[in-house]
């Protein structure tokens, strides 16, 4: 098996591009049918990523020959431990080194990492290029270089100063950096320049196609490559649908926005708001460009600041019926956080949606907990796997990777990125204001929490309605607003160019011009408003055409068929129109009465029905249902209408892009034509929504006037087209209007009858009121003077009832007061038992650590003893040499004195000698230095055991504050106890003086009865005053004599009344005609509005004066109703001191017949009357 081995260095601001460099590798190896495995030095990505790739295809085992084996080598801090810097490869043994450098160098190296010249490197990069660039000498061609630099301005830090001088560092070692290498031509060579992650992607994938190609020459067995190898089998183009999350690795043309967004995600991470909201157009790719782009870059660990490991959910505000429950099951989805809810019940988000808008921080913090959670389990699995793993094939040992992973033990920290699509449903669809409000809260709500990554994306029609809420304009800011701009040509030739290489397409060129069609389309696109749905749509009808064939080539002439770059879609909608049966294109109007946009003017904003009330209306007919039903289904099948599931199971249908009602004659015609019809059901919507969402209560049905006129004209003319909520809606607005009708008929009649009678009562009162006033005042004084004595003693009970009241309501405040201060102390007694177990962490940390430390300060004092151990015996050793030496030296002398030696003799006795001083005093320094260096290594370990020492000191000294402080909360609750316990038992003290007020006061009540029955002995005093009233009997009758005139005038008008209401019965059957003629002009018909508002004003004033009349006209009744009773007293009585008795009762029945209540002058008997006394008349004026 041969091996081309990479490796990719990367410092942590540019994580990117490092994943860049990865999915353009994963691409370029499954373009190629190379297999790749994957190692990383940052072990979290290790575990959460597929590592190793197989390819088989044509060739068989001939595909295994070769394997792509690159390493990503990421540079943390400067911080890191000495055994991590350790590990750094020599870069010169593999086959492509690529280095990616912006604002900062990689981290320093350990002393024991030298240049090939023996020189001391700086920073990991020098150690990394210097290594490449001496192997390039030795063998040249091999390993290949590439650097590359961002030429754009990094963001400073601006909040400390600290963080500015150490970025400030950084940016001039960069500089210097590359100052220092530039000279020597095989690095300026290699150094690619680039300002942008879309240029970046271009550059990278350019260069590394032509390494991997060069590389597969080299086989021994030629590869048999087809031309325009196919590596995506599924649609590389999606029509009028939007790129989702699994598209991405088809997903080009877009990286810079994409980095852009990323980059203003981290920025709000850092102001502790991590929110961005897209702003773009209809048709500029928002949806895509998140789904597709930005989530599957985001959610790769360690791309932004957050490490992950990463999840994510997608929220439809408009999509489900409440955007609420939207929200809770996108949070409850697979992707995001599932172990929210842990029962499992039928519909789990219910509960979530009602918390979310109730209590959307309680549902965070509970958030924040299950993902603290689930970063610990992550980080037992991860350890797991990690002792257990066994190492790739590479240049790395695997045994050193396991070692640096255990060492860089980072604590997982899962996050979710959520993505709010189509945010304009929230203001196009009828929601009130407050469900608005309560929505920015609840995601306001999320974001603080810091866990929960949110991108939304609104068009940006609606950039005013945005900026009307405050909540949101403070979630953007400061760098949270990113503006979405139209691709340019070289975007638009990636979005083209790159799909269809995955699919292994080419593109024809025109036999005449020699142009190919692929520039064609970016012309042509460039100039059009709705560029990305008309030309997806396009390339996705120009595959299915060569599907057809098989050749692979999209064509000239099939591009001239469709109509061109504008034409193609209404061409293909229009034919599959007419393939449809009768049935089916009469159920056309139904159809989009449903589904068409808000209004003409607002056409980005569809709508979404049900399939069941698209096809299976009950107010449909037999075959309108089957020619819905055929139509719905052809048009899901070709692309032009969608088809999703909801929360609540049933399948919605939803126009598949806005471009469709804008491009397609036939729609946009059919919406000029029932602009009017439009307007009436989106008035009825937004009335039916309020309905019910407030309980369906009746004042929030139709009104009458307009809201009431439309429902009626769409239940008579199309009915058809309605939903049965909205038929049930309007069914029961009409009928409570016609309950209204009948209510106010019955009220006008007595009404009218009233302002007949009111003349004859008004003279009635001029002739009476002068004689009955003496008496009317005698009446009123002798009533004030028994109320004054009635309210005397009530206001006693009444203050002592107010006083106790007020108690009660101050002991109850007491407890409430104490019960929110005991959950304060409560949540500070939990805070304090968190810290008192961090720290009871933190000490059994340090005590682990120092136990460790001293394992490692015994292991440094026993290589201590060996040294010196061996220091001994090299001292022996030495003695024993010195002795040689000295019996060397005897013998010399002893030589000398026998005779003088031979040259030869003398020069090698010297050789020898000095060999052996040299030998001697090696093996003496090194015995000095390994001692020295054990002396620092045991000097250490004793730094590292005091500090160990010192912060476990520490952590117990914290320890202790913490009980301590844990000991004074719990008396601070305990006191709290007590003070609520009293604050009850005051309460209740307060109760039993309430309840003795509340006695008090029914006994100033039943004083109050036993003065009114006293009332009736005051009465009898008025009837002094029964002389006088003779005289106004005589007026009575004189009065009653007129209204016999009255009565027919009162025929006269009733008369007129039923031929009044005849007449609103024939204009009540003409009232829709006109209405509906009416309604042919805006401007007239918000004239008859203001008409209609002002009749209502009058209307109201003029009832108010009709009750007031009527009272008037009641107590004149009553008044003329007691003249006529007291016209005739001797009747059946006898005479007693001028007054006239009847066994003591007065006659009380009218001329009329009807039953009068008794007046101030009579006197109630007990057996044969059960009415009340009336309140006396306080005086001639009212």
């Amino acid at each position: 098996m041969r091996r081309i081995d990479i490796f990719v260095s990367s410092p942590e601001d540019v994580r990117k591009e490092r994943s860049l460099v990865e999915r353009t590798i994963r691409a370029v190896a499954l373009e190629f049918g190379v297999p790749i495995t994957v190692t990383y030095s940052n072990w979290l990505r290790q575990h959460h990523r597929s590592n190793k790739i197989s390819t088989t295809g044509t060739n068989g085992s001939e595909e295994g020959r070769t394997w792509l084996c690159p390493c990503f080598w990421e540079y943390r801090d400067s911080g890191l431990d000495q055994e991590y810097r350790e590990q750094i490869p020599n870069t010169g043994s593999y086959d492509l080194v690529i280095s990616i450098l912006w604002s900062r160098l990689g981290t320093r190296i350990s002393p024991a990492f030298v240049m090939p010249d023996g020189s001391q490197p700086k920073t990991a990069n020098e150690y990394e290029i210097g290594w490449v660039l001496d192997q390039l000498n030795r063998t040249p061609g091999f390993p290949e270089l590439r650097v590359y630099r961002n030429r754009s301005a990094p963001p400073a830090p601006l909040l400390s100063k600290p963080q500015r001088d150490a970025f400030f560092r950084q940016w001039d070692a960069v500089q210097e950096f590359f100052a220092a290498w530039e000279h020597k031509n095989a690095f300026s060579e290699a150094c690619s320049s680039y300002s942008d992650l879309e240029e970046f992607e271009s550059l990278f994938r350019a260069h590394f196609r032509d390494f991997l190609f060069r590389q597969l020459e080299k086989e021994i067995v030629p590869r048999k490559r087809r031309a325009n190898r196919q590596y995506w089998k599924s649609e590389s183009f999606r029509g009028l649908q939007f790129f989702d999350f699994e598209h991405a690795p088809i997903f080009h043309g877009r990286t810079k926005a994409v980095g852009e967004v990323i980059d203003a995600l981290a920025k709000q991470a850092a102001s502790k708001t991590p929110f961005v909201l897209v702003l773009g157009a209809s048709g500029s790719g928002k949806s895509s460009l998140v789904r597709a782009g930005v989530l599957p870059m985001l959610t790769e660990a360690g791309t932004v600041a957050a490490e992950g490991p990463w999840r994510y959910a997608v929220a439809r505000p408009g999509f489900g019926g409440d955007p609420f429950d939207s929200l809770a099951a996108a949070l409850l989805a697979e992707t995001a956080l599932p172990e929210l809810e842990g029962a499992k019940t039928r519909d789990p988000w219910r509960k979530l949606a009602a918390a979310l808008k109730d209590n959307p921080d309680k549902v965070a913090s509970r958030m924040v907990e299950l993902l603290d959670r689930i970063s610990a389990q992550e980080l037992d699995q991860l350890l797991n796997c990690s002792e257990n793993q066994t190492g790739v094939p590479g240049r790395i040992e695997s045994t050193e990777l396991l070692r640096h992973r255990k060492l860089r033990r980072d604590q997982p920290r899962v996050q979710i990125a959520l993505f709010i699509d189509q945010l304009e449903d929230l203001f196009s669809n009828g929601f009130s204001l407050e469900i608005q409000h309560q929505y920015f809260a609840a995601v306001m709500a999320l974001v603080r929490c810091q866990r929960v990554y949110v991108i939304a994306a609104l068009g940006s029609e609606y950039y005013a309605t945005y900026r009307e809420f405050p909540e949101l304009v403070a979630l953007t800011s400061p760098s949270g607003q990113f503006d979405l701009q139209p691709p340019t040509a070289a975007e638009l030739g990636k979005i083209i160019r790159s799909p269809a290489e995955a699919a292994g397409l080419r593109f024809e060129r025109q036999a005449k011009t020699g142009k190919r069609l692929d520039d064609a389309l970016i012309e042509a696109a460039m100039a059009s408003a709705d560029q990305l749905p008309l030309l997806e749509h396009l390339l996705s009808m120009l595959c299915s055409k060569q599907v057809e064939r098989g050749d692979g080539l999209l064509r000239w002439s099939d591009y001239t068929e469709m109509g061109g770059f504008d034409g193609a879609l209404a061409h293909h909608a229009e034919s599959v129109f007419s393939k449809l049966s009768s049935d089916a294109q009469q159920a056309f109007d139904s159809v989009m009465r449903r589904l068409a946009p808000n209004q003409l003017h607002q056409v980005a904003c569809g709508r979404v029905a049900s399939y069941e009330d698209l096809v299976s209306s009950p107010e449909l007919e037999n075959r309108l249902k089957t020619g819905a039903r055929s139509l719905v289904d052809c048009m899901v099948i070709e692309g032009l209408l969608t088809s999703e599931t909801d929360i609540r199971r049933q399948v919605m249908i939803s126009v598949a892009h806005p471009a469709l009602s804008r491009k397609w004659p036939r729609i946009r015609e059919w919406l000029v034509e029932e602009q009017e019809l439009l307007r009436m059901r989106d008035r009825v919507d937004a009335c039916l929504k309020l309905w019910v969402k407030e309980g369906r209560k009746t004042h929030d049905l139709l009104n009458p006037g307009l809201g009431l006129a439309d429902g009626e004209t769409l239940l008579n003319h199309f009915r058809s087209s309605l939903s049965t909520a909205q038929i049930e809606y309007i069914q029961k607005s009409l009928a409570e209007q016609k309950r209204g009708r009948v209510i106010w008929t019955v009220i006008w009649l007595p009404i009218l009858g009233a302002l007949v009678s009111l003349g004859a009562l008004v003279g009635y009162r001029w002739i009476t009121s002068e004689s009955l006033r003496a008496s009317m005042q005698d009446f009123g004084k002798l009533e004030r003077r028994i109320a004054e004595i009635a309210k005397t003693d009530q206001a006693g009970d009444q203050a002592e009832l107010k006083e106790a009241r007020e108690k009660a309501e101050l002991a109850q405040s007491k407890a409430e007061l104490f019960a929110a201060q005991r959950g304060a102390l409560e949540a500070q007694l939990k805070q304090a038992q968190d810290k008192l177990q961090q720290a009871e962490q933190n000490a059994d940390t340090a005590a682990s650590q120092r136990s460790a430390l001293g394992g490692e300060l015994q292991q440094a004092q026993d290589k201590l003893k060996q040294a010196e151990q061996n220091a001994d015996a090299i001292s022996s050793r030495r003695s024993a040499l010195e002795a040689q030496l000295q019996q060397v030296q005897e013998k010399l002398r002893q030589a000398q004195q026998n005779g003088v030696p031979s040259s030869n003799q003398r020069g090698a006795a010297g050789v020898q000698l000095q060999q052996d001083q040299e030998k001697f005093q090696k093996e003496a320094d090194a015995a000095v230095n390994e001692r020295a260096s054990l002396e620092a290594q045991l000097q250490q370990f004793q730094d590292k055991l005091e500090q160990a020492q010192h912060d476990a000191n520490q952590a117990s000294s914290q320890r202790a504050a913490f009980e301590d402080q844990l000991k004074q909360t719990q008396d601070k609750l305990e006191q709290v106890q007590r003070n609520a316990d009293q604050a009850l038992s005051q309460r209740a003290a307060f109760e039993t003086q309430l309840k003795e007020a509340q006695e008090k006061l029914e006994q100033a009540q039943r004083n109050a009865d036993q003065a009114s029955s006293q009332r009736a002995a005051f009465e009898t005093q008025l009837k002094e005053v029964r002389e006088k009233l003779e005289q106004a009997q005589q007026n009575a009758d004189q009065a009653s004599s007129q209204r016999a005139v009255f009565d027919a005038q009162l025929k006269l008008l009733q008369e007129k009344l039923e031929q009044a209401q005849q007449n609103a019965g024939q204009a009540s059957g003409q009232r829709a005609d006109l209405e509906f003629r009416l309604k042919k002009t805006e401007e007239n018909l918000q004239v008859a509005q203001q008409k209609a508002d002002l009749a209502s004003t009058q209307r109201s004033a003029l009832e108010t004066q009709l009750r007031e009349a009527e009272a008037k006209a009641q107590l004149a009744q009553k008044i003329a109703d007691l003249v006529a009773a007291q016209s005739h007293p001797e009747k059946n009585g006898t005479t007693i001191g001028g007054a006239a008795v009847n066994n003591g009762r007065y006659e009380n029945e009218p001329r009329s017949g009807r039953s009068l209540p008794l007046d101030a002058t009579q006197t109630p008997d007990p057996g044969t009357s059960t009415e009340p006394s009336t309140q006396p008349v306080q005086s001639p004026a009212h």
